[in-house]
Order: structure tokens, then C-alpha cells, then sequence
């Protein structure tokens, strides 16, 4: 590896593309999960006001460099109900799965809608860089 030419430009280019490819991926997860995060507020089983306007699709802090990730989850004080309404209570509440039956009935819409949003949202990408760069 110490003859190989050109390594290091390689590489920092390949960091410039990463970098670059951040919005258009944030932007077509967001567009693709959409289906499931309905999903999962229809499906809601009880508390329908309160759980079902806590389901929020939230981007997941902390990744690692060049990693992007958003999560359908339950947030604020509707959590607690939304683990009982999801798992329920042993003995008790058997529970509905309603956020697990959302994510399996629109798996595969969301993989085919992602599939088909990025390369526009690249291509919207390319051009806005190419503009900003063009227009210094």
C-alpha cells in the first residue's frame, strides 16, 4: 500500500461525498418512514388523543460520522402508556403490538419509497452544491 498514488486524495474525496450525502439521506428516511409512523398513530389502542399524538419519528442523536437514523418512537409522559399498550402487563393486559404490527405491515413500502426518494434527493443535492460553489 505505501506505492499506491493518489490514496489520499481518494480518501478526502470519498469524505467530501459522505459529508454531502447527509441531507439527501435525513430527508427521503423522514419521506419513507412516513407510511409507519401512520401507521402506528392509527393502530393506537387506547389513550387515543394522548398516545397517538406522541408518536413522533425522531432523528437518533450520537451516530457514529456518516451515519444517519431516525426511530418512530413515544415520547413525553404518553411513554409509559404506550410500553403498557405495546408489551402489556403480565397477568393482566396482554399487550397489542401495535407499534411491531405497524413497523411488519409497512416494511416494505418504507425500503420501497426510500428506494425511489433518494436519487432525487442526491440530484437536488448536486445541484445545490454545484450552485453555491458556482456562485462564489
Amino acid at each position: 500500500m505505501k506505492n499506491v498514488k493518489g490514496l489520499r486524495e481518494t480518501k478526502a474525496a470519498f469524505k467530501q461525498i459522505r459529508a454531502g450525502l447527509d441531507v439527501p439521506m435525513r430527508a427521503s428516511l423522514r419521506y419513507a418512514a412516513r407510511p409507519m409512523w401512520r401507521e402506528a398513530e392509527k393502530t393506537a389502542p387506547f389513550l387515543e388523543g394522548v398516545l397517538k399524538r406522541s408518536i413522533k419519528l425522531v432523528r437518533i442523536p450520537k451516530l457514529p460520522a456518516g451515519l444517519v437514523g431516525y426511530a418512530i418512537g413515544i415520547t413525553g409522559k404518553a411513554r409509559f402508556y404506550g410500553h403498557l399498550a405495546e408489551w402489556g402487563v403480565p397477568g393482566k393486559y396482554d399487550g397489542s403490538r401495535f407499534m411491531t404490527r405497524a413497523f411488519l405491515s409497512q416494511r416494505d413500502e418504507v425500503v420501497q419509497r426510500f428506494r425511489q426518494h433518494l436519487p432525487g434527493q442526491i440530484e437536488k443535492r448536486l445541484q445545490y452544491l454545484a450552485k453555491k460553489a458556482g456562485g462564489r
